[in-house]
């Protein structure tokens, strides 16, 4: 064999090489992409409901046509997967779906999802964010013993969540016994 076809064949397998593995990667990263989108759709389809099994105290909204707000403390994706919730209704109110940013904006957020698992940066912006009528929902592991109202987390490969009942009551809001029931309860941190 000449040395320029000796040459030829090994481009030629290092080529095959990189394209198997450019191949065998890309539906993986497309596959994981698509089941990180779904399960965000899938927690603000929570995050509607835990609203409509919540009841805030009237002196947060503004009269009874006010929209109820949803910040996202999250990635561009994780805003839009809420936005589904833009053509709902709670409670008779309008829904808005904003991403959070300190709130420079001044509208009120009811509905604060923080969609971090850095447990430092959660726990100040639950500082900055708690207080009356603010239901606080989190994605990640102590976030109730942090001050959060509710938070998801995985079991048995299932979404499940807890409430923390104590950081509810201190931010004045109601949840039906019917949430309630499906949860795991936390109280001031501890299950």
């Amino acid at each position: 064999m000449t040395e320029p076809t000796l040459q030829f064949n090994k481009l030629r397998t290092a080529l095959g090489v990189v394209l198997c593995i450019f191949v065998c990667l890309c539906p993986y990263e497309v596959r994981s992409q698509a089941v990180q989108e779904n399960e965000h759709s899938i927690k603000a389809g929570f995050v509607y409901n835990f609203a409509l099994f919540a009841e805030w105290p009237a002196k947060v909204f503004k009269d009874g046509n006010s929209p109820l707000a949803i910040c996202i403390a999250g990635n561009a994706e994780t805003v839009a997967a809420f936005d589904q919730l833009k053509t709902k209704k709670i409670n008779n109110r309008p829904v808005t779906v904003q991403p959070y940013a300190d709130n420079a904006s001044g509208n009120p957020c009811h509905i604060i999802y923080i969609a971090t698992n850095n447990k430092t940066e959660a726990a100040d912006l639950l500082r900055r964010v708690s207080g009356p009528g603010v239901l606080t929902i989190g994605d990640m592991d102590g976030f109730c013993q942090l001050g959060g109202i509710i938070n998801f987390y995985h079991e048995n490969n299932k979404l499940r969540f807890e409430i923390n009942t104590n950081a509810a009551g201190r931010a004045d809001l109601k949840l039906s016994s019917q949430l309630l029931k499906l949860a795991k309860i936390i109280t001031d941190g501890k299950p």
